[in-house]
Formats: C-alpha cells, structure tokens, sequence
C-alpha cells in the first residue's frame, strides 16, 4: 500500500474558476457600487431618508438611471441560472430602455442648458451630456447590431454601461481637487473594463480590442472637456439650443 503510495503521480487540485457568467453578475454589482457611492450624498441618502426633492423631469431621469443598472443585473442573473429565455425577452425590452434612456439624457441636457444664458455658460453645460450621449449611444448601438455574437455583445454592453458611471464618478466629493484627480477619476470611471481585461486575460484570452477601444473613448472624452470653453463650441452648441428652441 505504502509502495503504491509512492508511485502513484500526484493529482493537480485545479481551483474553481469564476464561470462567465458568475463574473458579469459581480462586474454588475461593482457598477451599482461605484453608482451608490456617487450619488449617495445627492440621491440614494435622502431618498432613504424621504428628504428628497428634486424636479420631475430629474427625478425621472434618476430613476432611469438606478433602473439602467437594476436591468444590466437582472440580464446577468437570467444568464447565470441558465435562463436564456428571459435573458433574451428583456433584451429586447433593454434596447428600447436603452433608446430611452438616451432620449431622457439628451432631453435633460437641452432643458437644462437651454435655461442658462446664452452666449457662453448654456452651451458649455451642454458638451458634457451631449459628448456621454454620443459615446453610449455608439456603444449601445453597436451592443445591438452584434446582439447575436455574445462574445461582442456583452463587452460592448459593458462598455456602454460604464459609460454612464461618469456622473456618479463625478460626484464623488472624496476626490482630491488636485493634479491627480482625473487619473483617480479615470480609474474609478473605468475599473469595470479593467476588471473585465483582467479576467479575460486570466483565462488566457488577452485584452480584447472592444475594451481598449472603450478605454480609448473615456480618455477622448476626457481629454475633450476643455473644447466646451471654446469659441468653436460655442458657435455649435448654440446652433444645436437653436435648434431644439
């Protein structure tokens, strides 16, 4: 027996690795962290506490936006108990959400723009929400286009739904208002794709180009921000509140 020990090869004990699915369901639970801890102080804290007040039109936006992420973990949960069924039944009431939300964002920023003075502040108000609408909105449009090859669908959707983190990251009144705060801000803003190139590299898979490409557009919408200060801009800008007048 002890003989048969000795010869006997040893067995690998391989560790459990995290399904697919298991991660989009926590990468979904790291996007509602980030978006607690943002709009806690504003939004989540008061509503808790039914001290809330805010404009209608706000106030649906908000909900919206908690009801964004509510799906995008509903849509991982279907997938992780294997109902691919529902998955598919309320991706397809995701892309008119989706629609939706992009015509509440773009309302919202025309409305509020367009009741600043003209001629410098309402049209640099409007950069920012109009510049996050046309990255989600390319992300999210390409997220249904390819809705029947998952491996492009869901890093898409990823992307696109980060996206719209940049206002919780924005609010995040811990942030020092110093030299490092937008490499903070990039980091916080972007830790779901970051999270999601690490663990397809850990399975062997490398860095897939969906997620350097939304890497690639936070950064030039970053990078951006200063052009709404601009005379160019604002000649834009103002064409674009004309329009919508």
């Amino acid at each position: 027996m002890q003989q048969a020990l000795k010869t006997s090869p040893l067995i690998p004990v391989r560790r459990p690795r995290v399904s697919r699915r298991s991660f989009y369901v926590g990468l979904s639970l790291l996007m509602s962290g980030i978006a607690v801890v943002g709009f806690w102080p504003t939004y989540f804290e008061p509503l808790l506490r039914g001290s809330l007040q805010q404009a209608p039109l706000l106030r649906l936006h908000s909900l919206a936006f908690t009801g964004w992420l509510g799906l995008f973990l509903m849509q991982a949960l279907f997938a992780v108990t294997g109902r691919l069924d529902w998955h598919r039944r309320i991706g397809n009431i995701g892309i008119v959400y989706g629609v939706f939300m992009i015509v509440d964002g773009l309302s919202l920023a025309f409305i509020r723009s367009a009741a600043l003075p003209h001629g410098g502040e309402a049209e640099r108000h409007l950069f920012a929400p109009l510049a996050d609408m046309v990255v989600f909105t390319s992300f999210f449009g390409a997220a249904i286009v390819y809705r029947r090859r998952a491996n492009l669908h869901e890093r898409l959707m990823v992307v696109a739904a980060t996206l719209l983190l940049i206002a919780a990251v924005g609010r995040m009144s811990f942030l020092p208002p110093t030299l490092i705060r937008v490499p903070l801000f990039m980091a916080i803003w972007s830790l779901p794709i970051v999270a999601a190139m690490a663990y397809d590299f850990s399975r062997g898979r490398g860095v897939h180009p969906i997620y350097l490409l939304g890497l690639g557009a936070f950064a030039a919408r970053i990078l951006t921000a200063p052009l709404a200060t601009t005379l160019a801009w604002r000649a834009i800008g103002g064409w674009i509140l004309a329009l919508g007048g």
